[in-house]
């Protein structure tokens, strides 16, 4: 594999990444999730902070299927994560490749969680995390799709109430765009 090719399919892998923690909203959220990972392999897997793997296709759909319904219930978010430090390893087939990132993110919980209003007047909570993502991919007819997805959290900060007057995104009215395909 060439440095150009390397290159090239390492930053493929970085926009796959991207595309997760950005699809974090909208009516089609478990479809364009699902769209990531690797579906045609029974191994696929999905490993989700001290949570169960997830192995399979049907497994992960009811997973995304479920969380698009919490997210709904929540107010149409779970939060929002930025992924930093990209450690990308590209076989030198070209044909798989592994990465992980740091991650900095924030997860709300409210009714779509079931949660009990933390304080009177207050509907939604917050948590902040860091975490990590380590991440297996193969090349699929010319795509990058996620093979075996882990979510570890490293620690959390104390729970924070969200001011529903700015809600969580600074604006009751700004809808959320997801990231070009």
């Amino acid at each position: 594999m060439d440095d150009g090719s390397y290159a090239r399919a390492a930053l493929e892998v970085q926009n796959v990444m991207g595309r997760y923690v950005a699809n974090v909203s909208g009516p089609d959220f478990a479809e364009r999730m699902l769209a990531l990972f690797d579906l045609d392999d029974p191994e696929v897997t999905l490993t989700i902070a001290a949570g169960p793997t997830l192995t399979g296709s049907d497994a992960l759909r009811g997973y995304w299927t479920n969380l698009e319904k919490v997210m709904r219930a929540n107010g149409g978010t779970l939060g929002a994560h930025m992924l930093t430090s990209p450690v990308v390893v590209v076989a030198e087939d070209g044909e798989s490749a592994s990465g992980q990132w740091q991650d900095v993110g924030t997860t709300l919980f409210g009714p779509g969680m079931g949660t009990p209003s933390p304080a009177e007047g207050h509907v939604y909570s917050a948590v902040r995390e860091v975490s990590r993502y380590s991440v297996d991919f193969r090349l699929r007819e010319g795509s990058w799709k996620i093979s075996s997805l882990r979510w570890e959290i490293l620690w959390t900060y104390p729970g924070e109430l969200v001011d529903e007057d700015v809600f969580w995104l600074g604006s009751k009215t700004r809808e959320p765009s997801a990231p070009p395909a």
